[in-house]
Order: C-alpha cells, then sequence, then structure tokens
C-alpha cells in the first residue's frame, strides 16, 4: 500500500493527540479512582488513564484499557464495554496488531448493533475498513464499505441523513482501493461521489477535503489529465493551509512536483519538491522526506547537476535506511513490551491466585471451626455424630480446593496458549533480527519454551475428575459415540467457558470451535430444540 493511503487511513482511524501528558492528570485521576465508590466512574476513570498513557507507555495504557472492559463487563455496561474494546483495537492497531485488532473492533460493533447505536455502529465499521485496507484486503474493505453505503441510502429515503457525514468517508475509502488495485476510472467515479456528498450536505471537514482533492489530483495525474490534477491541487492547498494540515500540505507539493516534472518544468518541480522537504523536516514526516529526497534527486539529474543530484540520492537512502531501522526496532520492542507485559500479567496471576488460595482458606477454616463448634455444643451427647460430621466437613473442604486447583489448571492452559503465541511471534523474527542479536533472541525463546507445561491437559483431566466426579462415566454411558476431543469440549463448556475463551486454550480459531460446539449438540440430540449446551452440560 503506498505511503500515501498508508498515512491517510491511520489519520482517518487514529485522531490521538500529540500532547504529552501531565503528570499532574494522571495524579489526579489515579486519586479520583482510589476513592471513587460507583463501578461506571471506576470504568470512566479507567478509560481516561489509558488515553493519558496512550501516546508513551503502551503497557500502561493497555493495562488501564483491559482493567475498564473487565470492570464494564462486571457491571454488565455495554456502552462502556463498547468504549473499552474500541480502546483496546486502536492500541492494538497501533502496535502492529492488526488481526488482534480486527477482533475487537468486531466486538465493538456488534455491541453497538445491540444497542441500537447506528452512528456508532458505522464509526467500527470505518475502523474495520481501515484494518483491512492495512492488511490489503481490499476486497473485505470495499465490500463493508458497499454495505454501510446501501444502509444510508435506505434511510436517505426515509429523510434520516444523521450519518451521512461517515458515508463520504465510505467513498473515499473505495476510491483508494480503487487506486490501489489500479481501476483509476472506478476510483475517480468514487472520489468525485465523496466530494458530491460533502458539498451537497455541507459537510465540515476541511481537513478530509484535503485529502479528497489530493487523491484526485493524484487519480488524474495517473490518468495523464494533467490540467484537472493542477486544478484539484491548488484545491487542496488551499484547504491544507485553512486546517494547517501540514502532511496534506507535503502530499500536494510532492504532487505538484510530479506535475512539473511531467511538464518537462523542473525548476518549478525543484522548488515544489524542496518545499515538501522542508516541511517535512519540520515535523519529523521520515516517509515524506524520503520521498522528497528521491524527487529532488531526480530533479537535480535531470538540470545535470551531479553533485546535488549525488547528495539528493544520499539522503533518500539515508531516510530510506532509518525508516527501515525504526520499523525494525519499534518491532522488536512492541514484541519485548508484549512479552514484559504477559510476564507481568502472569505473576500478577500467580500473586492473585496464591492471596484468593490464602483467603479462601482461611475463610473455610474460619466457617469450619464454627461449624464444628456449634455443633460439639449441639450434638455434645453423640461424639460418633460430631466425628461424622466432622469427616463431611473436611471431605467438602477437600473438594473446594481440588475445585479450585481445576481453576487453576485452566489457568495454567490459557498462560500454555499466551506463551506459545509469543513464541511463534518471537520466532517469526529471527530473520529480520541483526546477526548481533540472534543469540538473544534464541535465549528468549527458549526461556519461554521452558516455562510452558506440557502436562497440563493430563493435570487438568485428572483434577476434573475428582471435583466432577462420574461426569465422564455418566457422558460416556449416555452418549458412547462422542469423541475424546467432544469430551474434553464438554467438559470445558460445563465449566461455563466461552468459545473465546476455549479456542485460546485448545490452539483452534473461534469459529472451528463454534462447529465444534454444534457438532457436539448434534450428537446430545439437542438440535431443533431451545435447550442450552452449556446448561445441558451442567445438569449431567
Amino acid at each position: 500500500m503506498s505511503k500515501r493511503i498508508i498515512s491517510l487511513i491511520i489519520g482517518l482511524l487514529l485522531s490521538v493527540s500529540g500532547i504529552a501528558q501531565k503528570q499532574t492528570a494522571v495524579d489526579s485521576l489515579r486519586h479520583q479512582l482510589e476513592v471513587a465508590v460507583d463501578d461506571s466512574v471506576r470504568a470512566l476513570l479507567l478509560l481516561d488513564l489509558s488515553k493519558l498513557y496512550l501516546s508513551n507507555d503502551f503497557d500502561k495504557s493497555l493495562e488501564y484499557a483491559e482493567a475498564a472492559l473487565v470492570l464494564s463487563k462486571k457491571i454488565e455496561n455495554l456502552e462502556m464495554e463498547g468504549f473499552a474494546n474500541n480502546k483496546i483495537a486502536i492500541l492494538l492497531f497501533q502496535s502492529g496488531q492488526h488481526s488482534k485488532a480486527l477482533d475487537y473492533f468486531i466486538k465493538c460493533r456488534k455491541i453497538y448493533e445491540k444497542l441500537g447505536d447506528t452512528s456508532r455502529e458505522i464509526g467500527q465499521i470505518s475502523n474495520i475498513c481501515i484494518v483491512h485496507m492495512q492488511m490489503k484486503e481490499y476486497d473485505k474493505a470495499a465490500e463493508l464499505s458497499r454495505y454501510v453505503i446501501s444502509e444510508q441510502e435506505k434511510l436517505l429515503e426515509k429523510g434520516d441523513s444523521s450519518n451521512i457525514n461517515q458515508v463520504y468517508k465510505f467513498y473515499n475509502n473505495l476510491g483508494s482501493i480503487s487506486s490501489e488495485q489500479k481501476d483509476f476510472d472506478k476510483s475517480k467515479e468514487y472520489f468525485l461521489k465523496a466530494l458530491e456528498i460533502a458539498n451537497t450536505y455541507d459537510i465540515d471537514d476541511l481537513s478530509g477535503f484535503s485529502a479528497l482533492y489530493n487523491n484526485l489530483a493524484d487519480n488524474a495525474l495517473h490518468m495523464d489529465n494533467d490540467k484537472e490534477a493542477f486544478e484539484y491541487l491548488q484545491k487542496a492547498k488551499v484547504h491544507s493551509k485553512q486546517t494547517n494540515n501540514q502532511l496534506q500540505l507535503i502530499e500536494s507539493n510532492l504532487l505538484l512536483a510530479n506535475y512539473y516534472l511531467k511538464k518537462e518544468l523542473p525548476k518549478e518541480a525543484l522548488k515544489r519538491a524542496e518545499d515538501a522537504l522542508s516541511s517535512a523536516d519540520q515535523i519529523g514526516a521520515l516517509d515524506h522526506m524520503e520521498s522528497a529526497s528521491y524527487f529532488l534527486y531526480t530533479i537535480y539529474k535531470e538540470l545535470g547537476r551531479s553533485d546535488q543530484a549525488l547528495q539528493a540520492h544520499e539522503n533518500f537512502l539515508t531516510y530510506h535506511d532509518s525508516i527501515f531501522n525504526e520499523q525494525s526496532i519499534k518491532e522488536i520492542t512492541r514484541l519485548h513490551m508484549l512479552y514484559d507485559f504477559e510476564k507481568k500479567e502472569e505473576v500478577a496471576k500467580a500473586e492473585q491466585e496464591r492471596t484468593r488460595l490464602i483467603y479462601s482458606i482461611i475463610i473455610i477454616l474460619l466457617v469450619f471451626a464454627v461449624v464444628i463448634t456449634w455443633l460439639i455444643l449441639w450434638l455434645n451427647r453423640s461424639r460418633a455424630a460430631s466425628t461424622y460430621f466432622e469427616k463431611q466437613s473436611l471431605e467438602k473442604d477437600l473438594e473446594l480446593r481440588q475445585r479450585e486447583l481445576v481453576m487453576k489448571e485452566i489457568y495454567l492452559l490459557e498462560k500454555n496458549a499466551a506463551m506459545e503465541g509469543v513464541v511463534i511471534q518471537l520466532s517469526s523474527l529471527k530473520e529480520k533480527v541483526q546477526p548481533e542479536d540472534k543469540e538473544v533472541l534464541k535465549q528468549v525463546i527458549k526461556d519461554v519454551n521452558s516455562s510452558i507445561n506440557k502436562t497440563v491437559w493430563e493435570e487438568f483431566e485428572v483434577r476434573y475428575q475428582k471435583v466432577h466426579k462420574g461426569f465422564y462415566e455418566k457422558l460416556r454411558e449416555d452418549f458412547p459415540d462422542l469423541t475424546q476431543g467432544e469430551e474434553k469440549l464438554s467438559a470445558l463448556l460445563r465449566l461455563g467457558m466461552s468459545s473465546k475463551e476455549i479456542a485460546d486454550i485448545t490452539h483452534q480459531s473461534v469459529k472451528s470451535v463454534e462447529v465444534a460446539r454444534s457438532r457436539l449438540r448434534k450428537k446430545l440430540k439437542l438440535t431443533n430444540t431451545s435447550t442450552n449446551l452449556n446448561t445441558f452440560l451442567m445438569e449431567m
């Protein structure tokens, strides 16, 4: 995908402020979080903290967003859950984890669809389109864009134009997709339609206008409509200056440099390329500095200024290497951050489990002591009865501990899945890192592999049998045709686990788990009934 398109779609998706966070604001929000009682308020504060850390601390920002998601689910606040999912999706998109970001955007869309919030649902569809475009999945992005346009046409027939400002962006998306696919006639048609909608409905989006005019100019240059391209570029520059949009102004100057080169006016092209390089240097836009340097190299070469051409080409190579190195460093840093975050999360969860286990034991012992004391007073005449009750209580205590151990085994399964995912991601970097970094990367992979429990499934089934006595026997007796995998799926569903959770710990896609659930329903003879699969298994 071209740098211009990448710059455009990221700008459409992320409206992240470049202002550095203030420590006083962080301290204030943390204090409010500590004293807040209402969970809805706490969730909002967590999202605000996530936003403050967005620009400089991925770990913290993601941590607060995930905490907000957990809290919103706990209080069953769907709107808050949508905000949290959207925040996590944006973070994942920024860190290059497009597939995961897509999952969260889709969850967010479903929430707004359930709430009947059409405007926000369309916003999420826009985000989903942009992720598909970034992943070069143009057909999927185009399909969603056409869907939104079709739905908006139905609303317009009813006199509802509330989402029209989103529709012109979808036409712009379709134009960009067609450009990438080299269908410039279709691309122009979509861009002009976007412009028509924006003008018809007086959409107040000058930055969007400048991008749209640049798109039309670029399209016209590809179609050799030079006069038309020049007119669009003049309009783009006017809108860019009105909004002080330096990126779009740089884009206009680069396109003008290309225009003047085609017109064999190298001096005019030189001025535009120099303006573009100067502006790009001021805002640190490396990709535009790279493009401008290459234009200068081409122009100086045509003008016969060999020394300046050589210097421009050296600058181009320097910027190109800087972009490549920056991307490589960002990717390695992202993976290290992700690994560190998951390690911290693992330690925190383990500590939480230990604390919970200690509290549980204390509570059980206290309850046990109270019950025994009361029984001794009440059953003082019968030592045998007292002994019997004590035995029963101990067995119950043992069963509770076994249940806790089952949950711990599930946690270990989830941990294994997460760690194996980290290994896969790190392994994919082996050929990309510098030779001196390969040994470090191998050691990290080895360390992660060593922390994976290879026998966790067997331990889980042993624990499960102890807690859910007779479940497997009953299941096999009533349904002897079940496979081992279907028995395992039945056990996980009986614990109330979702398809996503089961997919995470069994290394399958969510779709595969859903298909397996459907097949299991059929074997359990629940097809065409209203009986819930989880409920049916829990009651066995």
